[in-house]
């Protein structure tokens, strides 16, 4: 059973997985200090469950030293104005201070964390690449 640390951590999880328009997510197990899941996107889930070839392990590691939560917010908000192109993130810092009714350096400092994450791919046991983004 999960205690509300940890889902909240997968909640994290998914929501940041999302900006890579990740569809389907499933949770492998967790760990101390991080989640393994199997994601997928639309096209490798024509039944809503992906073949597992399809599937890539990624796992997210949550101790991390900074808040995510408004780096999040400013993702989504990048993701639902089509600033997100695959890996790629460009931002109207102006913007999301005027929608969000943040400061300038809240915003700033949340799209910095938000470049700091990284979700590492893992294949044959081993980390390979990682889901991040870039400006």
């Amino acid at each position: 059973m999960m205690n509300s640390s940890t889902s909240s951590n997968v909640v994290r999880f998914f929501r940041y997985m999302r900006l890579f328009r990740v569809t389907c997510f499933s949770v492998l197990r967790v760990e101390t200090d991080c989640i393994h899941a199997l994601v997928a996107w639309n096209e490798d889930c024509p039944n809503g469950i992906p073949h597992p070839e399809d599937a890539q392990e990624v796992c997210w590691k949550y101790t991390v030293s900074y808040v995510i939560d408004d780096a999040l917010i400013v993702g989504e908000y990048a993701y639902d104005k089509g600033w997100i192109a695959s890996d790629k993130i460009e931002v109207d810092e102006a913007e999301i201070q005027q929608v969000l009714g943040w400061g300038a350096d809240r915003v700033h400092i949340a799209l910095k964390d938000l470049l700091k994450l990284r979700v590492p791919m893992i294949d044959d046991g081993e980390e390979e690449d990682a889901f991040f983004l870039h400006g």
